[in-house]
């Protein structure tokens, strides 16, 4: 998406991201269980909770991103119609997936407000219409080639 698509902690926070969403199969509410400090993982060992702990860091700064495009787009920094062409699915899934633990991050610190953008962005985008103005996006892709 930008210039941290490079960066090897982003890199890898994806990595582990696509590995815990295909893990989880059809429970993908049980993502929620990958909240900092959750209470379920008192019943694991110390590596097991360690591991956890990295897949929570790594979850956390795949919300972040998002919720900086978001709030990207909204200010007029980042070209939403690139991004919508290029990253709308994506966006829709990550959000579908990790709904669950944006709203176990909500209720546990009393805070509605946590990755808002994000939310904002997945929603509109899944009904077709930008972020910023609200009005309907093209959804047309223009097919180029290469011509010798």
């Amino acid at each position: 998406m930008h210039s941290a698509n490079w960066d090897e902690d982003v890199i890898k926070a994806r990595i582990l991201y696509a590995q815990t969403r295909g893990m989880l199969g059809n429970e993908k509410h049980m993502i929620a269980d990958y909240m900092h400090g959750s209470k379920s993982w008192d019943k694991f060992s110390e590596t097991e909770k360690k591991k956890k702990e990295e897949i929570a860091t790594a979850l956390m700064a795949i919300m972040n991103e998002y919720d900086l495009l978001a709030l990207g787009i909204r200010l007029d920094t980042i070209d939403e119609v690139f991004l919508f062409k290029a990253f709308r699915g994506s966006v829709i899934r990550d959000w579908d997936t990790l709904a669950p633990l944006v709203d176990n991050y909500r209720k546990t610190y009393d805070n509605e407000k946590l990755c808002i953008e994000f939310q904002g962005l997945a929603d509109s985008w899944k009904k077709e219409i930008s972020y910023k103005s609200g009005k309907k996006l093209n959804t047309t892709r223009i097919l180029q080639y290469f011509a010798r």
